[in-house]
């Protein structure tokens, strides 16, 4: 049954008995009405939530306050006590009246000044907002402008399970990114219907996880505003949700970047029973509020895509031998993502006619993707490149070492029409292997001036150095000639052979010097005639 609000009074603030009011207003309406109630802001858990900060925002609330501060403090207090753990420090208020203008600051009119402060880097609008009241009170609006909801990376050693989101942080207009850093995600999303004008999400975990401690859980029916153009999700997991679940049906997501989650496809079963349409239906929205965008279909808005299935959860490497299921937890994000035949079929099984889903992964219209997997998936590659043939512009290729599954296939690139810009990644020890995809890239666009072939090379170790004996220019030479393999186009665009240090280790002269030493006979190569070529070290 339903809970009067109204009924809320100052008193200390008591998480459970608010979970367990929501969880019994959920077992009175459907899964149907549940994802109505709340996509419109109407569910009782966001009713709750604005009556505590209508009582917070009062001075008639000094025991809801207090109980607030005192949790606050109990978990600050409990964190500074990890030996090692940093703590955010008291927040400074810049004092205007303190303030002494740079002489003819404020000469330039203020118009001005905003166009050069959009251009600014963050840290140095931060030291900028010392130079006058004027610029203090503008650029404020600039560095203040994201939301963190943190958790040290040692929070394992701290296992408390009343962490929660602090309401009273979150201010409506000003934020522009969120970002989750180990934190617990509640199934009932706090900023929904708050944040107006939020555009970038973070949900990740950093800490490093033994098997007592779970990743941070993106759980049902957690929904993101539909303002939101970016979402980044690193070692997260989906607890029987979907990454197309937390997205809103109204968004136009421009860019999505998905890093060793657990999960995250639709979850659609392998074998179908009768109660698997209905059942399945319901559990993505798709009868509820989602219908209305099904059948009144936007173009995708999708445009780049980072999708890295190397490590799970717990930082191990994934492995997969003998012959996978396309329902299997990765091949499935896979094939759903790009709508291979595989993934088309079971989708189209649990659609009536003139329905679209999913809405905002939708990759027929991507023009940058930056993709790592390793061997068991390699076989898979062919049946990603068919739905993006004629999108597709630049892809980015991060090949890994070893043999984690497969049938032993190697990647080509056959059926990219329109790709105009390679990048491959590998370490030292595989480069002729990486590089020899390059000579299946067989795009028009190769042979042209405008296209960009980057190879970059990097160590695994604290090593200075990357062994490039290994690496010829003959062997470039040959990749980047016509052949068979890729239609008779010889490639003539710009060539950069990068070095990348591990961990920021610099790289040995003697390694930059044998690359700049390729570099430039490849440069003055009169069959291959390359618009430009340099070496760059990082």
């Amino acid at each position: 049954m339903d809970f009067d609000c109204n009924t809320l009074i100052d008193e200390p603030y008591n998480f459970h008995g608010m979970a367990s009011v929501v969880d019994a207003y959920d077992e009175t309406i459907s899964v149907s009405e549940r994802y109505n109630r709340v996509y419109d802001g109407s569910h009782l858990y966001y009713r709750y939530h604005t009556r505590l900060l209508e009582l917070l925002s009062g001075d008639d609330s000094p025991q809801l306050k207090f109980s607030l501060q005192l949790e606050y403090d109990y978990v600050r207090t409990s964190f500074l006590e990890i030996y090692g753990t940093p703590s955010p420090n008291e927040s400074n208020a810049i004092d205007l009246s303190s303030i002494h203008p740079i002489p003819f600051s404020d000469a330039v009119p203020l118009e001005l000044w905003e166009e050069i402060f959009d251009l600014l880097p963050h840290q140095t609008r931060l030291v900028s907002r010392c130079v006058s009241q004027l610029w203090c009170r503008s650029l404020t609006r600039r560095t203040h402008a994201y939301l963190v909801l943190s958790i040290p990376d040692r929070w394992p050693e701290y296992l408390r399970p009343r962490v929660t989101d602090d309401p009273l942080a979150l201010r409506r207009f000003a934020i522009r990114g969120l970002r989750y850093t180990n934190w617990p995600i509640f199934p009932y999303n706090i900023f929904l219907h708050l944040l107006d004008n939020l555009e970038t999400v973070a949900i990740e975990g950093t800490a490093k996880l033994d098997p007592d401690c779970l990743p941070p859980s993106v759980i049902c029916p957690f929904l993101l505003p539909s303002t939101v153009k970016e979402l980044q999700l690193s070692k997260v997991a989906f607890d029987e949700y979907s990454i197309e679940g937390m997205i809103s049906p109204a968004g136009r997501l421009e860019r999505l970047s998905i890093e060793n989650v657990d999960g995250g496809d639709l979850g659609i079963p392998s074998v179908l029973f009768d109660w698997d349409y209905q059942n399945f239906r319901e559990s993505v929205g798709l009868t509820s509020f989602r219908r209305p965008y099904m059948l009144d279909v936007y173009p995708p808005s999708l445009r780049y895509l980072k999708l890295d299935l190397l490590y799970d959860t717990f930082g191990s490497v994934a492995e997969s031998f003998g012959v996978p299921e396309i329902t299997d937890d990765g091949f499935a994000l896979l094939h759903q993502l790009f709508r291979t035949d595989f993934g088309a079929a079971y989708f189209e099984s649990m659609l009536v006619e003139g329905e679209v889903f999913p809405l905002q992964t939708r990759t027929s219209l991507l023009e940058e993707l930056d993709i790592r997997v390793s061997s068991q998936y390699f076989d898979h590659l062919r049946h990603i490149w068919q739905p993006l043939a004629a999108c597709l512009t630049k892809l980015t290729l991060r090949i890994p070492r070893g043999n984690t599954g497969g049938m032993g296939s190697r990647v080509t690139l056959a059926g990219l029409n329109v790709l105009n810009t390679l990048v491959i990644c590998c370490s030292y020890q595989i480069v002729r292997r990486a590089v020899s995809v390059m000579s299946t890239w067989a795009s028009p666009y190769r042979s042209t001036p405008g296209s960009v072939f980057e190879l970059w090379l990097h160590s695994d170790s604290g090593s200075p150095f990357l062994h490039l004996h290994c690496v010829s220019s003959l062997f470039l030479r040959r990749c980047m000639l016509a052949s068979e393999r890729n239609g008779m186009r010889t490639f003539r665009g710009s060539f950069i052979f990068g070095l990348q240090g591990f961990a920021g280790n610099p790289i040995d002269d003697i390694d930059y010097d044998l690359a700049s030493g390729i570099v430039h006979d490849i440069r003055d190569d009169s069959a291959i005639s390359l618009h430009s070529a340099e070496c760059v070290r990082l």
